[in-house]
């Protein structure tokens, strides 16, 4: 075969992996993901409404509301069956609430890893932590927080420390959902005063 056949072959061989390239980034690239809001992809990791007041924050701004800061804060992972029920309830309490804004920080790959941040957690919130039978401070969730002006000045942690061999489900009796709406709703009502106040 002549070299300038053999060219010619290359040349159109290139030419068809480029545009194959280009055929098959576009089928799988060409329409934009569609960017979730915080409180759809809250909804969608959680199962529950789309009309949720949760926002994501790290662990560093986690220590800013810990320093100075005013919120509500929920801590806690949805790979946790007592975290995913708990934010079914928590949930339902805000839809009837004015609240607009609760940070959400997902702890999981924080306690893993033992991060610096995350240590500088432990040390601002080893008044709400339990220690274990190792006699080590550990942070269970999950774990709601109202915190003003740097202050944690409500906690809720009702069922990070269920003990026996009982399922999420089995817990939250009507009676449980009923005394945890009522609780944690009384206590909205004068923090947000507080807070908003």
């Amino acid at each position: 075969m002549n070299k300038t056949v053999r060219k010619i072959l290359y040349i159109i061989a290139f030419t068809l992996a480029i545009g194959a390239f280009i055929y098959l980034g576009d089928l799988e690239y060409g329409d934009e993901k569609k960017i979730l809001s915080d409180s759809e992809k809250f909804a969608n990791e959680y199962n529950i409404s789309k009309e949720n007041p949760f926002i994501y924050i790290n662990s560093k701004k986690v220590l800013e509301l810990l320093d100075n800061g005013s919120g509500y804060l929920l801590i806690g992972f949805s790979s946790d069956d007592w975290t995913k029920n708990y934010v079914k309830y928590l949930s339902e309490v805000f839809n009837d609430s004015d609240i607009k804004e609760v940070y959400y920080y997902d702890v999981l790959k924080d306690r893993t890893e033992m991060t610096k941040n995350y240590e500088k957690i432990l040390t601002k919130l080893e008044d709400y932590l339990v220690n274990t039978d190792a006699k080590e401070s550990y942070l269970f969730v999950p774990k709601f927080l109202v915190i003003k002006d740097g202050v944690v000045i409500y906690e809720n942690d009702r069922t990070a420390l269920v003990k026996g061999k009982i399922t999420p489900e089995e817990y939250w009796t009507a009676n449980n959902i009923l005394d945890f709406k009522n609780e944690i709703s009384a206590n909205l009502m004068l923090e947000s005063e507080i807070i908003n106040g």
